[in-house]
């Protein structure tokens, strides 16, 4: 997916979260726990099915939002800290996390020399939506910096 440069992003679901600018996400804690409070805050609704309120948000933060590298950094932690995350261990590529909502599973593969999710079964788009894949497949993620507009 290749996304209009429009000068902001969604932090979180359409319907509950916020749009952020990159002042914004500059702004954010480089603390995990400081980071889960601003984000929870950030939201307008409620937990998202069983998942903590936080965990879309700072799922966006690590692998779609251009959030500077300390505030990945808190992401990542306070996303490892929230109830049902578990880390499953090396997987082709980088360390596979699933995190456990009730009947839902989800997966993310990062890769922990770059510290970027290669693979995921379901993302959160800077749009605000939720993009998921059938159990068992992965979307396949390139995130990067560029100076070109899309085509």
């Amino acid at each position: 997916m290749v996304k209009e440069p429009s000068g902001t992003f969604w932090l979180g679901p359409a319907d509950s979260g916020t749009e952020v600018s990159m002042e914004d996400l500059e702004a954010l804690p480089t603390d995990p726990e400081a980071l889960r409070q601003k984000v929870t805050a950030m939201q307008k609704g409620g937990p998202v099915g069983e998942h903590d309120i936080a965990l879309l948000p700072l799922a966006s933060l690590i692998a779609e939002l251009p959030a500077p590298a300390d505030v990945r950094s808190a992401a990542f932690r306070a996303l490892a800290e929230l109830p049902g995350v578990q880390r499953l261990g090396a997987v082709e590529g980088g360390e596979e996390l699933m995190i456990q909502g009730g009947k839902r599973e989800s997966r993310l593969v990062v890769d922990p020399e770059t510290s970027r999710v290669i693979r995921t079964s379901w993302l959160p788009t800077a749009d605000g939506g939720l993009a998921g894949t059938n159990r068992g497949l992965f979307i396949k993620l390139t995130t990067g910096w560029t100076d070109e507009l899309p085509r």
